[in-house]
């Protein structure tokens, strides 16, 4: 395990409160998270819903939340851009329809 994920667990084991019912951006001691991290959070809510699932989101006492779907589909989007753009100036000579089975296993899940 690399140094960052460790961190980030020490600190999550030390953060937990046990009350949500505060909501997740006021739980979060941010100045400490980017001590931790070595990162400066340029937006909260933003970062707040990069890491809310959706189970956790449609509990009544975490409020307004917005789950990590949107962002995930549009991280996904990415990396089927970059890893498309990749295998295109790679292979030149392959057919289209060979790229997008590559691109397809090394991007889907269940491919």
């Amino acid at each position: 395990m690399n140094d960052f994920i460790r961190r980030i667990l020490a600190w999550l084991r030390e953060e937990q409160t046990g009350d949500s019912s505060t909501g997740i951006t006021a739980e979060i001691n941010f100045e400490r998270l980017q001590s931790v991290i070595g990162y400066r959070i340029k937006n909260k809510f933003l970062f707040s819903e990069a890491l809310s699932h959706r189970s956790y989101i449609h509990k009544p006492e975490n409020g307004t939340l917005a789950s990590n779907e949107r962002l995930e589909f549009l991280g996904d989007s990415v990396l089927n851009m970059v890893v498309g753009e990749h295998l295109f100036h790679r292979y030149t000579s392959l057919p289209e329809g060979d790229l997008t089975k590559m691109r397809s296993r090394l991007v889907n899940r269940k491919a």
